[in-house]
């Protein structure tokens, strides 16, 4: 997580800043009272509530799940900033989108499950035989082997996709009558909060990193001096941060692609380019079309019968540097598909990292134990069917 305020030199306190004097503290306490200080501040109002204090609807999900904390939140903030509450049909679309969005994402993942196993099975029956021929021709090692270790490896991949269309199968029936806001990433949701016009002072981008997403949430009425105002915090801190207990630090995850990642602001680059040596990721080019860059921003806007709304402009950077820029007015559903869109798209491309990662570093081990087993045990079946 890091603060883009420019602050004074260390040992320095600034009102204006909010950044506290750590001279007497250790690393890790100063570190602590640093976020601490700064997420207090009343300009990372309501971030700061969000992501540090207790009473968050964050935390109090966590301790009372029945009720439905951050709608609540997002109306309290809505009014606050002299909006109507969300109206009871936009949230109703959401939910609607949402439902069909984890039907798609249930079915897609056990149909992807169903491909292995079909896959494994195959696998299976050929080293079966194997195993069957072995025995005939007396090869008792080679019957050992392939019962340890082709076919042991084979019954353990089978019983993790197994587990995991459990999993996918249990996951769906547990979300049926979850609503869309409850199951966004919490990054995501806070990012809602300023699409539906309940943050009307703040813009948010996301861009891509190995560890998941990675949001700035930018403030648009900084004052002079304090024009960069906002802070940028991964998906992942914030889970961890929730959680498993671990307080922010100053960690930042490495952008995907490695290269000079710009975001669409004003046509503006401040993502620059992080060098590192000798990597793999370096040589990556994702699909022209992958989302790259993320940006929001949402104005207030009267409706036609007289009530304010929010008008949200999103704009796409691609990997082939061409910029989309889309316009939602009141419209959730398609809002929250743009959104997931950009997100499913960036979740390839670190997928096909995660490929590139294994390659560079050995063979993932799938690939290794096809490469090594089947031409060996096909050239030994050949052998065998040949004596017989």
């Amino acid at each position: 997580m890091t603060d883009s305020t420019e602050y004074p030199s260390f040992g320095s306190t600034c009102d204006a800043c909010g950044r506290p004097d750590m001279s007497n503290m250790t690393w890790d306490d100063g570190v602590k009272h640093f976020f601490s200080t700064i997420l207090s501040a009343p300009r990372m109002w309501p971030l700061g509530f969000i992501l540090d204090s207790p009473y968050s609807p964050l935390r109090l999900e966590q301790d009372v799940p029945a009720l439905n904390w951050r709608d609540a939140f997002e109306d309290l903030l809505a009014l606050e900033a002299g909006r109507p509450m969300i109206p009871e049909e936009n949230r109703k679309a959401e939910d609607l989108f949402a439902a069909g969005n984890r039907f798609k994402m249930a079915s897609w993942g056990i149909s992807a499950i169903n491909y292995l196993m079909q896959d494994r099975e195959k696998l299976q029956a050929m080293f079966q035989e194997a195993h069957r021929a072995a025995l005939k021709h007396k090869d008792k090692r080679k019957a050992e082997s392939i019962s340890e270790n082709q076919l042991g490896s084979l019954k353990s991949d089978q019983e993790r996709h197994a587990a995991h269309a459990q999993h996918f199968k249990a996951e769906y029936e547990e979300q049926t009558n979850s609503t869309a806001s409850s199951l966004k990433p919490r990054g995501q949701w806070i990012a809602s909060l300023m699409n539906s016009g309940a943050l009307p002072a703040w813009n948010w981008m996301v861009h891509n990193s190995i560890k998941g997403p990675v949001l700035t949430f930018h403030r648009n009425d900084a004052p002079p001096g304090l024009e960069n105002d906002g802070i940028t915090i991964s998906e992942f801190e914030i889970l961890q941060h929730f959680e498993a207990g671990r307080p922010f630090s100053f960690e930042s995850p490495i952008p995907l692609p490695i290269r000079e990642t710009r975001a669409v602001i004003d046509g503006n680059a401040i993502l620059p380019h992080i060098p590192v040596p000798n990597d793999p990721y370096e040589k990556f080019r994702p699909n022209q079309n992958s989302v790259m860059v993320q940006f929001a921003r949402s104005e207030p806007v009267e409706l036609p019968d007289g009530s304010i709304g929010s008008k949200t402009v999103i704009t796409n950077r691609l990997a082939n540097e061409t910029i989309e820029t889309k316009e939602f007015m009141q419209q959730p559903a398609r809002l929250l598909e743009e959104v997931e869109n950009a997100r499913k798209s960036m979740e390839v491309v670190r997928e096909n990292v995660r490929v590139i990662s294994e390659d560079y570093s050995g063979e993932s081990p799938l690939k290794k134990k096809r490469s090594e087993w089947l031409p060996e045990v096909k050239a030994q079946l050949l052998e065998w069917q040949e004596q017989d």
